[in-house]
């Protein structure tokens, strides 16, 4: 109940703001060559908060100041992830809006601001990014012939690159897009059995996108049209990426499964990792943006991979935002297989340094894949692939809820080793590492697959073999763990696994900081509340850890579950009631920090909050015709 008055008032509050931009599909495009008759150049998608049910107005501001309306605003929509808008539900994880609209002709290349007005004529309290560049923009439909010119009224058939020899958008080396080129699938289904171009079958994917070249500041995407849902499914891979560079993948359905359901109690399913499944891939220097990821129907997903999953530097630069994830994996998924699984293994060259990449704003829910954001690798040979200076990676205003083991888990695995007569741990990463503003719900589930690997009952786990500085601030964790993911029985004996909301510590020597504050942690079973490896890498302050057993916590039970929190605790259950309003003593009592001058909702706080939501700079109101089912 906490939680759902938390939302509801918080929300109420954010109502009364500016609207709040997130995110946009494209950061580039040119200013004309749609030719659909109704916009004139790129159609970009932008996501945001508080945008309100009636269209506005899009402009774009060039550097000198003079300011463009967008030539055509395609539709202005909850993003509920149905028509017309795109297929990924952010509405009800995150209160975003879905914005399509074309590029005027009139803007001259160069950078532009993006800003958008509600219908009342309030001005966006942020502006986004973009640059106006030349490209060309190419059109897919059903029952168009890839020998056509692509155009809106000569389109091609399909985009998938695997055709063997038969000219295909998807294909770098015939008939294959350029850097700057956009290509708009207006709802083509792509399965992988049923290839038009190959005689009704494609080894790779439902999407195979081969050699082709973009660049960070010059990418090539792949959009569904306006009203439309693309969708590349195949048995094993939705999206696939081969040789490919900066592309930006938009709105599709990706859709993969190798293993038929199985019925709930049946036996642990041994992974196969040359049918691992993947909806989507990572390429570097791309972008994932708005996209549906999920099982085909009446199949599971297992292997070694996960939803997203990156290998060598295709995770460099890579942005997957606002993403919906869903029902990835089933009981007898193996613990090698992942929702989501960012690694950067790569035997022939370890030794290139990578930049860091971001995974934000996206929702996901009721996944059975062990871990749901997991940044993961492990050194076997010695070395592991190393990280530029300054590289970062980040995972910020993501809702994740019903997660089977650890919400997040950015964490790895170190070869032991000697060093002057003392055993060491090499550490495999060397990176910075920010987790903020995400909202975890029921996460730590389980049950066990493998009994040799057990189960993760955890909110957000981070360390390992690393060393780099550890972020991690105004996340809400709300329930953690279940009784199958605390024990389970191992061959005749039963093996309990403590739960913990936080759990932090490194086994390798080096420069390496942890670092938790505005942190809102909710538990409802007796549990060690946080879980420290070092505390003389560790600050843990300005967070609020509360406990519905905790009444019923013996003398030794309080001190051992609350030992590492330092300070911030609420004890009393009236105080944690009030949590939701900013009447309360302590929720101004936050740490401030730029990165989170906006709420996770997209308000503007007045003063620094704890938590993911901040404290808008107006008095809550009373809410009217609302729900949010979902977070009961």
């Amino acid at each position: 109940m906490m939680l759902r008055v938390l939302l509801l008032s918080l929300i109420t509050c954010a109502a009364l703001a500016n609207p709040r931009l997130a995110f946009t599909d494209l950061v580039h495009g040119p200013q004309s060559g749609l030719n659909d008759g109704l916009g004139e150049g790129a159609i970009v998608t932008l996501w945001g908060h508080m945008l309100g049910d009636e269209v506005g107005q899009v402009e774009l501001i060039t550097s000198d100041g003079s300011v463009h309306t967008a030539a055509h605003i395609y539709y202005w929509t909850r993003a509920t992830g149905e028509l017309p808008g795109g297929p990924a539900e952010l509405w009800s994880s995150h209160r975003l809006y879905e914005v399509a609209f074309s590029l005027p002709s009139s803007l001259p290349n160069g950078e532009v601001s993006i800003r958008l007005l509600d219908a009342k004529g309030n001005k966006s309290a942020n502006t986004l990014p973009f640059t106006v560049q030349p490209g060309n923009i190419y059109h897919v439909k059903t029952g168009g012939d890839n020998e056509g010119t692509g155009s809106f009224d000569d389109p091609w058939q399909v985009i998938n690159g695997q055709t063997y020899g038969k000219k295909a958008a998807g294909n770098g080396g015939n008939g294959g897009v350029k850097p700057g080129d956009i290509v708009y699938s207006h709802g083509v289904v792509e399965v992988q059995e049923e290839h038009p171009l190959t005689g009704g079958s494609s080894a790779g994917a439902g999407l195979w996108l081969v050699n082709l070249k973009g660049t960070a500041d010059n990418q090539i995407a792949f959009a569904s049209y306006p009203n439309t849902q693309a969708v590349a499914s195949g048995w094993r891979v939705g999206v696939k990426f081969y040789l490919t560079e900066g592309v930006v993948i938009s709105k599709y359905k990706a859709l993969a499964g190798n293993l038929p359901e199985p019925m709930v109690g049946t036996p642990y399913v041994s992974p196969n990792s040359a049918s691992s499944v993947t909806m989507i891939g990572t390429n570097r220097w791309g972008r994932a943006v708005g996209n549906y990821l999920a099982e085909r129907e009446g199949m599971c997903a297992n292997g070694w991979s996960g939803a997203f999953v990156s290998g060598g530097n295709s995770a460099e630069g890579f942005r997957a935002l606002g993403n919906h994830i869903v029902d990835i994996g089933c009981d007898q998924t193996s613990h090698f297989h992942h929702t989501t699984y960012f690694s950067i293994r790569d035997e022939a060259h370890e030794g290139d340094p990578i930049d860091g990449w971001e995974f934000a704003w996206n929702h996901l829910a009721d996944n059975k894949a062990k871990f749901g954001i997991h940044f993961y690798d492990q050194n076997e040979k010695g070395t592991c692939r190393s990280f530029k200076p300054g590289a970062k990676l980040s995972a910020h205003n993501n809702y994740i809820i019903n997660q089977k083991g650890s919400a997040i888990n950015i964490h790895n695995y170190g070869r032991g080793t000697t060093i002057n007569g003392q055993k060491v741990t090499i550490p495999c990463w060397q990176v910075d590492v920010e987790v903020y503003q995400n909202i975890i719900v029921n996460s730590g589930l389980g049950p066990v697959a493998e009994l040799n690997n057990g189960v993760s009952p955890y909110g957000i786990t981070l360390g390992g073999a690393m060393v780099g500085h550890f972020e991690v601030f105004n996340n809400l964790v709300y329930r953690v763990s279940e009784p199958s993911s605390r024990s389970y029985d191992r061959g005749g004996y039963i093996q309990n696994v403590p739960p913990t909301l936080l759990a932090m510590g490194s086994f390798t020597p080096g420069d390496i900081t942890f670092d938790a504050f505005n942190n809102l942690m909710v538990a409802d079973y007796p549990m060690e509340m946080v879980r420290v490896g070092q505390p003389e890498y560790t600050t843990i302050e300005h967070n609020l850890w509360y406990n519905t057993t905790m009444n019923d916590w013996t003398d030794a039970e309080r001190e051992e579950y609350l030992a590492n929190t330092q300070n911030g605790l609420v004890t009393e259950p009236q105080l944690a009631n009030n949590l939701p309003t900013h009447l309360s003593p302590v929720w101004n009592q936050g740490r401030s920090d730029p990165r989170v001058q906006f709420g996770y909702f997209g308000n503007r706080a007045s003063e620094p909050y704890i938590g993911p939501l901040a404290i808008p700079d107006q008095s809550p109101q009373a809410p009217s015709n609302f729900t949010a089912e979902r977070l009961q």
